[in-house]
């Protein structure tokens, strides 16, 4: 009792039981994992250790916690052990840091013991699955041991029937051992079978890529297969054509599979530029094997772009015949009419639209978007009574929530043009109301002021509500109904996650959240509690997550007029990056700007990757991250530091800043270039310059580029709405 009292005493006042480690002073230079312990983890622990309302077991155990952080494993197995059943939904997960403790301090057999010293926990096989990983770490660095007993222990634990996730963990471990040994065809087959495990499939992938130097491509068909099929998912386009010539020579190759490959490898070829090469693989493919809707669609797309005109509109011919109504076939359709629409040619655009319209075609988004741009054919050619009548329709389409907002919108374009402001008027406010935080619903709202349709006094702004969570949950209350007993139970939840957060348990903290998730996930106040304890414990993208689940359910008619927590929890704006943004954002670009383009980008998580090597809160290209840095005169660069938060915002404003420039200060074709890249940015720009504001989006040929810009400006007007006051 003594002992522990004067651990608790020692931990309490911050005692140091061993020098911390030499720290970067650069914060903007530290790897992702490294910004995070430094600028989030730690903090939170620091103030969880100074929060005097928290009970001292609670508070050892955040001491504990920062002790493991820094090193000091005596320290913080002394104050796990004291306090490991503070919290009885996690005594397991102590034990197991102190056995993690017992290991960096040398001592295999405590580690052991302590693990073993639960006789339930043990029986229960999802913790022994996640503990004895402990022992497996401890067996694989054990240099005493020599590999084959290290090989007979992982197989007596695999003859042993583990989970599925599990024996992948294991066999893994195997792998590496075989190559380490130079048993290359066992690694190999190891590796092989581990391919298609979600958590374990890039490493075997790797460790794959890295025999081939040693043994050359799998002996055996099928593992070169599997291998290949793999590596062309990933955007190693050169690795992927090379694994599939050694491979499509194999006359044991089964033909589906040849099929697979072939298409892979081509794919490949469209992503190294090799047009020509990739055609005449799907060429092949139609011809000698079937006529497969994807595959037909790649060959159109790639024609198109090799500028052989007559091939293209044979293939859109048999793709309408072969798949009239598949989303391949819609797209297609889609691209012809824009295309003859861009071109003028308005009757036949008209009826390529109109080809669209039919149910058939389901849930596909060019089938929700055609009665819009037939109605907006007959705005363009100034014909606007006709425009009316055909957006009619689509305007009271409250299924599918784009289409109806353009097409309000340019009904009251129409109407304003005709000189009917009164009803101008009334459609651009019920485009604000339906969709008060949309692009158009902004756009609706400059519209009555520019055209003095409206006085400001009268324009209904977004209205931000200044309140306290509990008001934003009586908001809610009043909207969704109010069962008092699972309000209760998911706000006691949600402190007890908050709990594991704080005191350093973050993946106890995850777990048991998501066993809550299923039974609340529709519930906007849980999602809500659940944003905002996320937000305090600096797991932003967790909070946008919970965003983005709470705007597919709630009524978006409510958002108009919306509590400030609730606004800050849809639109977030951590303080922690607010001050980075800040320091580095010059105009002509603005904080708002920023946000807007990071909550579509990246949707907050920082160390996130897109299939083109993006990187990053603002999804830069490795080499666009170093010219930029060059630009910024930062030494020591490296692509990986796209993933810290303050490289990330302070390249990716710069760059931001460099399109406004470039552009003329428009924001249209800024989002343009940074979404789809220079040439079609510019040529937009050359083409539509002159067009009014609306139009010039509506111009812009890619379907993901036009979307991306209205996304991104809406965000930008929201967060100017809610953070600037207009």
């Amino acid at each position: 009792m003594l002992i522990r009292t004067f651990l608790l005493a020692l931990a309490l006042a911050g005692f140091s039981f061993a020098a911390k480690p030499a720290t970067v002073t650069d914060v903007s230079m530290l790897k992702y994992a490294d910004y995070k312990t430094r600028m989030i983890q730690r903090p939170l622990l620091e103030a969880a250790l100074a929060d005097t309302t928290q009970g001292p077991g609670i508070r050892a155990l955040t001491q504990a916690s920062l002790f493991f952080d820094d090193g000091q494993y005596d320290s913080a197995w002394a104050l796990y052990r004291a306090h490991k059943r503070e919290i009885p939904e996690i005594e397991g997960q102590v034990l197991m840091r102190m056995a993690r403790c017992a290991l960096q301090l040398g001592h295999a057999d405590s580690a052991r013991s302590i693990l073993f010293s639960s006789t339930s926990l043990v029986k229960n096989r999802p913790w022994w699955e996640r503990a004895d990983r402990i022992l497996v770490d401890a067996l694989m660095q054990d240099t005493a041991l020599k590999a084959d007993a290290k090989l007979d222990s992982l197989e007596t634990r695999i003859q042993a029937k583990p989970s599925t996730d599990y024996r992948a963990f294991l066999r893994l471990q195997q792998a590496q051992l075989y190559q380490g040994l130079g048993q290359y065809d066992k690694a190999q087959a190891a590796y092989v079978e581990l391919l298609r495990n979600s958590d374990w499939g890039i490493s075997a992938l790797d460790g794959l890529i890295s025999l081939k130097s040693h043994i050359g491509f799998p002996k055996a068909t099928y593992p070169l297969s599997e291998t290949t099929l793999r590596l062309c998912k990933t955007d190693n386009h050169k690795e992927c054509v090379a694994w599939a010539d050694s491979l499509l020579v194999r006359p044991d190759l089964e033909p589906s599979r040849r099929n697979l490959v072939l298409a892979a490898q081509a794919a490949a070829w469209q992503g190294l530029e090799k047009l020509d090469k990739a055609a005449a693989i799907y060429r092949w493919l139609i011809d000698s094997v079937e006529v497969r809707p994807g595959w037909l669609q790649s060959l159109v797309r790639l024609e198109r772009k090799l500028k052989r005109t007559e091939d293209a509109n044979r293939l859109d011919t048999l793709f309408r015949t072969e798949f009239p109504y598949s989303p391949e076939n819609a797209n297609n359709i889609w691209v012809k009419a824009l295309e003859l629409e861009q071109d003028s040619q308005w009757v036949d655009a008209f009826l390529a639209y109109s080809e669209l319209k039919d149910a058939r075609f389901g849930k596909s988004t060019r089938h929700q978007w055609a009665p819009f741009r037939m109605g907006y054919l007959w705005f363009k050619q100034g014909m606007y009574q006709e425009a009316l009548q055909v957006l009619e329709q689509p305007a009271q389409e409250d299924e599918f929530a784009w289409p109806q907002a353009a097409s309000l919108f340019f009904r009251a374009e129409s109407f304003r043009m005709l000189k009917r402001d009164s009803a101008a008027r009334a459609e651009y406010l019920s485009t604000i109301k339906a969709f008060p935080l949309s692009w158009y619903g902004y756009r609706a709202r400059s519209q009555l002021l520019e055209q003095h349709l409206l006085d400001s006094a009268h324009i209904p702004w977004v209205h931000i509500i200044d309140t306290n969570t509990q008001g934003a949950l009586d908001w809610l209350h009043n909207h969704i109904g109010h069962d008092k007993h699972a309000e209760k139970s998911a706000e006691e939840r949600v402190r007890m996650v908050e709990l594991l957060f704080r005191t350093g348990f973050d993946e106890d903290a995850r777990s048991i959240l998501s066993k809550t998730m299923n039974a609340y996930s529709k519930r906007l106040d849980f999602l809500f509690l659940v944003g905002q304890m996320y937000m305090r414990v600096g797991e932003y993208g967790e909070a946008y997550h919970m965003a983005r689940e709470f705007l597919d359910v709630v009524d978006r008619r409510w958002l108009g007029e919306m509590p400030r927590p609730i606004a800050e929890f849809l639109y977030p704006l951590p303080a922690l990056w607010r001050k980075d943004a800040e320091h580095y954002i010059k105009p002509p670009v603005d904080l708002y700007f920023v946000f807007g383009v990071m909550r579509q980008e990246s949707i907050f998580v920082a160390n996130i990757s897109s299939p083109v090597g993006a990187r990053g809160l603002l999804q830069i290209m490795p080499q666009t991250g170093r010219n930029l840095a060059k630009a910024e005169g930062i030494h020591g660069f490296h692509e990986d530091l796209l993933y810290n938060p303050i490289m990330s915002i302070r390249l990716g404003s710069r760059y931001l800043n460099d399109l406004l420039l470039d552009f003329g200060g428009d924001p249209v074709y800024t989002l343009a270039n940074y979404n789809a890249g220079p040439a079609p940015a510019k040529r937009w720009q050359k083409e539509t310059a002159s067009m009014p504001y609306d139009a010039r989006v509506e111009e812009i040929s890619f379907w993901e580029t036009r979307e991306y810009v209205k996304k991104v400006m809406g965000n930008t007007w929201s967060y100017r709405a809610i953070y600037g006051g207009h």
